[in-house]
């Protein structure tokens, strides 16, 4: 038992020896409250509710996932509107009822179902941010689908227009 109890004892003095785990790297990033200053920028994405297969008369429904990334480890940008428009320009859906602050580094997705096909092959996004000094954010449509067990993914890219 004596054993026992030194083995115990030097156990627990090499483990109370061992170095703390190291701090995390700076504070968590929080957005700040109210709006955030600076001239809006809008993107354009294009996206794809449906694609054309083989021909013209055969359609494939895809799912589109809109994500908005904050690239900036230092600011915060506020999203002032996303909005989706169908091949002929018309609005279809605003995804945004207010104004939503993005923290450094944090996202936001909107989702378009596989179902919805109000968008057509010529769908879009209209995103619109602020945010002084804050670098451009990234935003980017995944469209995807897996129907009749072949698969097709693919991105596109916002750009910004005037």
């Amino acid at each position: 038992m004596r054993d026992f109890a030194v083995l115990l004892s030097f156990g627990l003095a090499l483990a109370a020896c061992q170095p703390d785990p190291p701090p995390p790297v700076g504070p968590a990033p929080e957005a700040p409250p109210g709006p955030i200053a600076g001239d809006s920028t809008r993107l354009y994405v294009p996206v794809y509710s449906q694609i054309y297969t083989r021909d013209s008369t055969r359609n494939a429904d895809l799912a589109t996932t809109l994500s908005v990334r904050n690239v900036d480890p230092g600011a915060a940008i506020e999203v002032l509107s996303v909005r989706y428009y169908d091949s002929e320009g018309r609005l279809v859906r605003d995804y945004l009822q207010r104004p939503v602050v993005l923290a450094p580094l944090a996202t936001r997705s909107y989702v378009v179902d596989e179902r919805d096909q109000t968008g057509g092959v010529g769908a879009n996004f209209l995103v619109t941010w602020r945010g002084e000094g804050a670098s451009e954010p990234l935003v980017e449509a995944v469209m995807i689908s897996t129907a009749r067990s072949q698969g097709i993914s693919f991105v596109s890219r916002g750009v910004p227009i005037r």
